[in-house]
């Protein structure tokens, strides 16, 4: 038996003492794709820098166009930021993200008000130091991969200590999330 397995199967134990068999039966979720048990403990002891993915919590009646166009209105700090949507095109000016981003999202059937969240939020941070470009350009390609034939944007924050990519996504399918992104 190799180390690599041997590792796999320790984090297999990890994860099941503390989400218990049931969570892994049948679907199998795990932290980590399976092969990788050596290269995960190595960056551990390295100490080097992972991606946070967070789906904020949406408060209040966040649901339609309506929330989408306040989110991105957040997200491009009311335009003064450009926006890069899902063809690579840059969109700034609160004008330009209204007649580029939400006519467009509203023409695709997603209606002003709604029952439903129609658009999903996504931040993807890392810690403080890491070279923004390289975060820009690994969430575009996230996007590219997790949300391709869906409609989006994303812009970067640098105003905090952490570089962080705000994502805003359509949701007229299912988005499918790789297995190995940890859901809970």
């Amino acid at each position: 038996m190799s180390i690599t397995h041997r590792l796999d199967n320790w984090f297999l134990g990890h994860e099941r003492s503390l989400y218990g068999r049931q969570t892994l039966a049948g679907g199998a979720i795990h932290n980590f794709k399976p092969g990788t048990g050596l290269t995960n403990l190595k960056a551990a002891a390295l100490k080097k820098p992972e991606v946070m993915v967070k789906i904020p919590k949406r408060t209040g009646k966040a649901t339609g166009l309506k929330a989408a166009a306040n989110h991105i209105d957040y997200i491009s700090r009311n335009g003064k930021l450009a926006v890069e949507n899902q063809d690579g095109e840059q969109i700034k000016g609160k004008a330009a993200l209204r007649e580029n981003v939400i006519k467009e999202w509203q023409r695709q059937g997603i209606p002003e008000q709604s029952m439903y969240k129609e658009s999903l939020n996504v931040v993807l941070s890392m810690p403080p130091g890491t070279d923004p470009r390289a975060v820009m350009n690994a969430a575009r390609e996230f996007a590219q991969e997790v949300f391709k034939g869906h409609q989006y944007v994303f812009v970067q924050h640098l105003d905090e200590k952490h570089p962080h990519v705000h994502i805003c996504v359509i949701l007229l399918k299912e988005v499918v999330i790789p297995q190995y992104v940890k859901k809970r």
